[in-house]
């Protein structure tokens, strides 16, 4: 699941321009079909036109088809504007996604080298623990030698005359 969202973060731009040119890709299959509409009532317009002279029709027919025409080049314009509207709009959206992009590097790299300065103080942290038990221990072991400096003044070493003495005296236990 996590290598999924990973790929969508990183597949993020291609996924955009993808959404932005099947938008543009729709937008302008709609613009190209209500221009195809556009130019057949324009030329059927023309097409009754000449066949109203010809025949003699009434104003009021070439009057209508007039404002057929008047109407569909206003939702000509519509489109149009729509379309101006959704580009501008992705642009935006596109520029959005850039800087998102850029920060989102930004404390990336923020991230990285908290890490590697939480990892180095680790390391000296591990050192400082290091020494201070070898500290420790060279402070047991002069503590030991000094209680055994401290045992050897209460009680001197004998000499070997000394020894046999104490031996033959019995009092040696």
């Amino acid at each position: 699941m996590d290598s999924v969202i990973e790929w969508l973060r990183e597949a993020r731009g291609e996924i955009t321009a993808g959404l932005v040119l099947a938008l543009l890709g729709w937008l302008y299959s709609k613009y190209r079909a209500f221009m195809k509409m556009y130019r057949l009532k324009k030329k059927e317009l023309e097409r009754m036109e000449s066949e109203m002279f010809k025949f003699g029709n009434t104003k009021k027919e070439i009057e209508r088809l007039q404002e057929a025409l008047k109407e569909s080049e206003a939702q000509r314009q519509d489109v149009q504007s729509q379309l101006e509207a959704t580009r501008q709009e992705l642009q935006s959206k596109d520029e959005a996604l850039r800087e998102t992009e850029a920060q989102r590097q930004g404390v990336q790299s923020q991230l990285e080298a908290t890490q590697q300065e939480l990892q180095r103080r680790d390391e000296a942290l591990r050192e400082a623990e290091a020494k201070s038990q070898e500290a420790s221990r060279r402070i047991e072991a002069q503590q030991q030698d000094a209680k055994q400096e401290e045992a050897k003044k209460k009680n001197p070493p004998m000499s070997d005359w000394e020894f046999i003495a104490l031996c033959r005296s019995g009092d040696a236990r």
